[in-house]
């Protein structure tokens, strides 16, 4: 019976993990808004160039933000190891600064890079916030 439960578990996983970790991701990020009146992310930063990274197997990103004048002026990523079906995500560094939030959509075909990669963005702005 083990071994039947086994075989149904690795049949089951690979088609669930892709559906189920975005949203592990998205359930543990601050979702790219402040807790207090659902501030967008970038309100109150303190100017400087902040790198954030995140990791959620098998994805690893990091981010630099640079904060000029209180605003985001650039997200550059420094690092980002996925597959191939990932490296779309990529674009969204463009998207955060043009909407100046992290609060953005996730790039369709690459769900668990865009998590990733949002989430190193605000852990840098959560930096630039300072204390």
């Amino acid at each position: 019976m083990a071994t039947g439960a086994r075989r149904l578990s690795r049949a089951l996983l690979p088609a669930l993990l892709p559906a189920l970790l975005p949203l592990a991701i998205l359930a543990c990020s601050a979702g790219g808004r402040d807790a207090v009146a659902g501030a967008p992310a970038a309100a109150g930063l303190h100017d400087g160039a902040w790198v954030g990274s995140a990791f959620h197997f098998p994805v690893f990103a990091r981010v630099q933000v640079t904060v000029t004048a209180g605003r985001i002026a650039a997200v550059r990523i420094l690092g980002h190891f996925s597959s191939e079906h990932g490296k779309p995500a990529e674009a969204l560094a463009a998207t955060i600064v043009q909407r100046q939030s992290i609060a953005v959509d996730a790039v369709a075909g690459a769900t668990h890079s865009s998590g990733v990669i949002l989430q190193a963005a605000g852990r840098a702005l959560g930096k630039a916030r300072g204390p």
